[in-house]
């Protein structure tokens, strides 16, 4: 993923500052250890939306794959947290997460001294958000609808707002 960022921010100008998060990124992602307990395949997109649970077979199930990359676990595990805070009342939030990981746990373990790793890799996502967004801004077509051309205009003020967060 970190080429395919790398290639997309060289593409557009003035991209500087997220080249610049990319290559810290970078760093520090490869200075993590890299066990197969650690890293393998993940979803990439783990949030409520692609979850479903049928209450007849009290069993959940997963879909929308087309995201899914070698990465950290931890790292699916940030985005499901991120997505649980989205949808949860602030009060309702940690007793969803201890529930969310209690049943991560049961299905895989989870190194608690890793837990520290979480915030990179939030910025990594936020970085990845980015770069997606700044593609998105880039394309242009003959004939653009109105909606399309706000549409454009709302993802490159997103995308603004994403690298004053991200760094």
């Amino acid at each position: 993923m970190f080429a395919w960022i790398e290639e997309e921010l060289q593409a557009l100008p003035t991209q500087e500052p997220a080249l610049r998060e990319l290559r810290l990124l970078r760093e520090a992602c490869y200075r993590l250890p890299c066990s197969p307990d650690l890293y393998g395949l993940i979803h990439y997109d783990f949030e409520t939306d692609n979850v479903f649970f049928d209450a007849q077979t009290q069993a959940c199930s997963v879909i929308d794959f087309d995201d899914a990359v070698y990465h950290w676990y931890l790292m699916d595990v940030v985005q499901a947290l991120d997505s649980l805070q989205d949808e949860m009342s602030p009060g309702d939030l940690p007793a969803k997460q201890a529930v969310f990981l209690e049943g991560y746990r049961s299905k895989f373990p989870l190194d608690e001294a890793f837990f520290p790793a979480m915030p990179l890799f939030r910025r990594f996502a936020g970085l990845y958000k980015y770069a997606r967004i700044a593609r998105s801004v880039q394309e242009r077509w003959d004939n653009e609808p109105e909606w399309m051309v706000s549409l454009r205009q709302k993802l490159a003020r997103g995308q603004s707002r994403q690298m004053e967060k991200s760094l």
